[in-house]
């Protein structure tokens, strides 16, 4: 299985010149207690936009199981939030830059990384997409945090919004949104240039 994974995975490696961003792929739709749960909670609790997200809460696992949540937040000024997905090529392509950028540039300027990995479902049959995540991460040598999609909360609140993927935000101390999302690949200096612009907004 690892093997036939790494295959793939050069494969779609060696496409990523030919894209920035990957299209989002719908949810599964059966009917089942996910729908009635989504359905069960006001539209009224969730923001609109990516824009409007305030004191963003959230509930989930990290890829090793443990809980996480919005404290998360307190931790540091900023938090780059990174959605992403195992099949996409260009989210695994940036992901190096982006655990260098945690581990040295990103600790030096109290801002920390957490990506979402949104093909790997919280509590979902879901097992080789937690896999194929855990060797992407690995095979890149990157160590920041990755959590598990928690649906309906995390979908409704943020994921609905995301135009396509890699999709990456950043939140303050409090959970709010700073700045505008961006959509596609980008490379670490870029990555430094938008934090150092994020943390610009929150000293004016």
């Amino acid at each position: 299985m690892k093997r036939k994974f790494r295959i793939i995975l050069v494969f779609v490696l060696a496409l990523v010149m030919l894209l920035s961003a990957c299209q989002p792929r719908d949810l599964p739709s059966n009917g089942d207690n996910k729908t009635s749960a989504a359905d069960s909670v006001k539209p009224s609790a969730y923001p609109k936009s990516l824009g409007e997200i305030k004191s963003w809460k959230f509930s989930t696992e990290d890829i090793e199981g443990n809980h996480v949540d919005e404290s998360i937040f307190s931790e540091a000024k900023l938090t780059m939030v990174n959605i992403w997905a195992t099949w996409c090529g260009p989210c695994i392509a940036e992901i190096p830059h982006i655990g260098e950028l945690a581990k040295n540039e990103f600790a030096d300027m109290n801002i920390q990384v957490m990506g979402i990995i949104s093909d790997a479902e919280l509590g979902g049959d879901n097992e080789i997409a937690v896999d194929n995540a855990k060797y992407i991460l690995e095979a890149s040598g990157v160590s920041y945090l990755n959590v598990l999609f928690n649906y309906p909360d995390m979908y409704e609140s943020l994921l609905k919004f995301v135009g396509g993927y890699p999709t990456t935000i950043f939140m303050d101390s409090q959970g709010n949104v700073v700045g505008s999302e961006i959509l596609g690949m980008r490379s670490k200096e870029a990555f430094l240039e938008e934090a150092q612009q994020r943390l610009n907004m929150l000293n004016d």
